[in-house]
């Protein structure tokens, strides 16, 4: 167990729909994953950005502030989520603007300039339900899923969704003892200079441990569990979510022609 010297703290304030964090404390390895992993949580809750204050954390080493770039891999796949840091020293901003850091994640000189650069937001349409912890959740499920896929005029990959939603709501009854939690949700950004329409499926739990594919069984309808997922999803992945567990996503990408509805 870290030191109290090598401890993190967090706090984090909602300012325009975004989620500003002020870490405390030294970034150092000891302390690299803890902060990923928080950073994490809060970028599942889907606020408009996560901006990161860097006036209070001590970086121990250069390569440390990696922990940014990968953070900013992860939630470009899922939720797709603005990432930013702030920075008010001007001398250690552009230290930390010749990093290669900055390349990703914009740096910024305080709330103000980070809020004005922030793009408009992906258009986006969310549901979200809590399924039973029975036999009934997988059909419960599916029947979201078609429902939603009609409304929002996708039918086209009604049939992938219900495979990927059922492969992750029986992942989470078999290996976690906790109440699923379903969470569709459609957005249209670009990709390669052209719009592209997105389905992600995610399933929250309450266990933190991370996924693992089992056996893969061609012969059954069900229960092929990640590797289905992996088969249909144009990328999938975990993270950890607040107050504690997980949320295990899959992005499902829609045909180009496909006249998709994002928003109300």
């Amino acid at each position: 167990m870290p030191g109290t010297e090598n401890m993190l703290t967090l706090d984090c304030t909602t300012y325009a729909g975004c989620s500003v964090v002020r870490p405390r404390g030294t970034l150092d390895a000891g302390t690299y994953a803890s902060l990923r992993d928080d950073l994490l949580k809060y970028a599942a809750e889907e606020p408009a950005a996560v901006l990161v204050e860097l006036d209070a954390l001590h970086i121990a080493r250069e390569h440390v502030l990696s922990v940014f770039s990968l953070l900013w891999m992860r939630v470009s796949e899922w939720p797709g989520v603005p990432l930013g840091l702030l920075v008010r020293n001007g001398v250690r901003r552009e230290n930390v603007r010749h990093t290669v850091v900055a390349r990703y994640v914009p740096v910024y000189a305080d709330l103000t300039e980070a809020l004005d650069d922030q793009p408009q937001q992906p258009r986006r349409r969310r549901t979200y339900s809590v399924l039973p912890t029975t036999a009934r959740a997988s059909g419960n499920a599916r029947r979201l899923v078609r429902e939603t896929t009609r409304d929002w005029e996708i039918e086209a990959v009604s049939q992938d969704a219900q495979q990927v939603a059922t492969e992750l709501v029986e992942n989470a009854l078999k290996h976690t003892n906790s109440t699923p939690g379903l969470r569709l949700e459609l957005r249209s950004d670009m990709w390669r200079g052209l719009p592209q329409h997105m389905l992600s499926i995610a399933v929250a739990d309450d266990s933190p441990a991370r996924p693992a594919a089992g056996a893969a069984s061609p012969e059954l309808d069900s229960g092929r569990g990640l590797h289905l997922v992996a088969e249909f999803a144009h990328t999938w992945g975990s993270m950890p979510r607040l107050p504690g567990g997980k949320i295990v996503w899959a992005v499902l990408t829609l045909p180009r022609e496909t006249r998709a509805r994002p928003h109300s």
